[in-house]
């Protein structure tokens, strides 16, 4: 039996039989990957943090035929804190489904995993709103994956001024002139410009102190899931309850 060891992140848990689970790890090495872990959900199982949704750590599996079993786990964080309020728990388990949407098996994505990494961090910080973070992973994710935001000029006449609307199948600002003839352009209030271009140019690190309103983030939201659901081509479950929290 073949042996291998990824560093990863759990994406997602689906409960097996009476004490197995299925877990689907966002992997740095390998992009994707769904691993049988054995017994874990018994409650002396050793490995049993190493499984849990959010656990990030070092995974030693083995490959028998097309499967990968796991057969040892080292955590390095399980974050938490994130758990700790129901709005950032959902926030950041919405991300994961993005994420999970995202990867693809043996392909892997350096950057979108720094990503999800520097996200996970940032949920932790409570004092920081989770619309904040989750419209940033969206615009950066969806960037990273090749469905930039064109906000510099209209996508229809590649104007440079005077937007007025949004398209989400084209993926970017549209005019005044052309927003007649654009059938999916959205209201787009300058506010919500200013922020989009805002969370495009900025780096994880600056976002806590980015100078956008709190509402204004919230507002954002569901155009960001709109644009990522229509490109992932993904409706997400876990997306309606984003708008309870950020009501």
């Amino acid at each position: 039996m073949a042996a291998i060891k990824v560093t990863g992140v759990v994406v997602r848990t689906v409960n097996y039989r009476d004490y197995d689970r299925i877990l689907t790890l966002f992997t740095r090495e390998k992009g994707s990957m769904t691993v049988s872990a054995r017994g874990v959900r018994r409650t002396n199982a050793r490995w049993r943090a190493g499984c849990q949704l959010f656990s990030t750590g070092e995974y030693l599996l083995y490959a028998r035929g097309t499967r990968y079993y796991l057969s040892q786990v080292d955590v390095q964080q399980s974050y938490y804190e994130l758990r700790n309020s129901p709005q950032t728990m959902m926030h950041a388990t919405f991300i994961l489904n993005v994420m999970e949407a995202a990867i693809v098996s043996d392909e892997p994505n350096e950057p979108l995993y720094a990503l999800l990494m520097r996200a996970l961090a940032l949920y932790c910080h409570l004092d920081t709103d989770a619309s904040r973070i989750t419209d940033y992973v969206l615009v950066q994710a969806m960037r990273i994956l090749g469905f930039g935001l064109q906000l510099g000029e209209c996508v229809r006449c590649r104007a440079g001024r005077n937007f007025t609307h949004f398209s989400i199948s084209s993926g970017g600002v549209v005019c005044t002139d052309c927003k007649r003839n654009c059938a999916d352009g959205k209201p787009l209030h300058p506010a919500l410009q200013d922020a989009l271009r805002a969370l495009s140019a900025a780096r994880a690190e600056d976002l806590p102190a980015l100078p956008i309103h709190p509402q204004t983030l919230k507002n954002l939201l569901p155009l960001l899931v709109a644009y990522t659901q229509y490109h992932l081509d993904r409706i997400f479950k876990s997306a309606s309850l984003l708008y309870t929290f950020s009501s």
